[in-house]
């Protein structure tokens, strides 16, 4: 079976900012790259907003949470601002996984310095080469001497 995508009929971008959707949302690749820090900035404030001893459930004094281990973050910056702590507890693993998916390279940059994993869609085996490459080389330019990023092991 084949399927054919009648793209005549698919709005393109200038549709979109013509009829207002995208008002407020940018498309500047250096202007998200810092937003896209600011954010990863905050969350992660955020998830070390409670210690991971904060819940200490006792049934006989009523405590629930230690409000000492518990802290407002305070967190302003151009894109966000949050008073903190997280509404929720922080989880065991302290934070979830961050992925990165997307190859330019301002993304390039945040996952070197902040993502876990990165999800790239790449056309041939020497493109997957030398993104893995270009990723490396970030990482060592950044974090040298750190220990806690791991590469997938090749097949």
């Amino acid at each position: 079976m084949k399927i054919f995508l009648d793209t005549a009929n698919i709005p393109s971008i200038k549709t979109f900012v013509d009829m207002g959707v995208l008002d407020g949302i940018t498309t500047n690749p250096t202007l998200i790259a810092k937003e896209n820090r600011e954010f990863v900035e905050l969350v992660t404030k955020l998830w070390e907003s409670w210690d991971a001893d904060a819940i200490v459930m006792d049934r006989k004094s009523g405590v629930f949470v230690d409000p000492t281990k518990v802290r407002v973050i305070d967190f302003k910056g151009r894109f966000f601002s949050s008073r903190g702590p997280l509404n929720t507890a922080r989880p065991p693993q302290g934070r979830p996984v961050l992925i990165q998916a997307g190859g330019s390279p301002q993304g390039r940059q945040l996952a070197a310095k902040h993502m876990d994993c990165v999800v790239a869609a790449l056309g041939t085996v020497e493109e997957m080469k030398a993104f893995r490459a270009d990723l490396l080389r970030q990482l060592r330019n950044l974090i040298d001497g750190q220990a806690d990023r791991k590469e997938s092991p090749r097949r």
